[in-house]
């Protein structure tokens, strides 16, 4: 699997009651470009504690990806240079 194959990459994120499942997908070919993450969704599960949880999840996703450039912010809205990035 190699995440530079075309460049379209996004990550999906599916945050549920028992577990948070990350993925990074060729969005041209339909095809995962990384493995599929799972990790227990944190209890209580207040945004203050999910989010830091997904956060890291979504930053191992890309580094398990190999995205090239991939980057991904501390928090929402975070600095211009830390914003999710895909490879081209």
């Amino acid at each position: 699997m190699t995440a530079a194959s075309t460049g379209r990459l996004a990550v999906g994120v599916d945050v549920g009651g028992s577990g948070i499942k990350v993925a990074v997908v060729d969005v041209e070919r339909g095809t995962l470009a990384g493995p599929r993450l799972r990790v227990a969704t944190p209890q209580p599960s207040s945004p203050g504690v999910v989010l830091p949880t997904m956060i890291r999840t979504v930053r191992r996703a890309v580094a398990e990806a190999k995205v090239a450039g991939g980057a991904v912010p501390e928090k929402p809205g975070g600095s211009p240079r830390s914003r999710t990035r895909t490879s081209r």
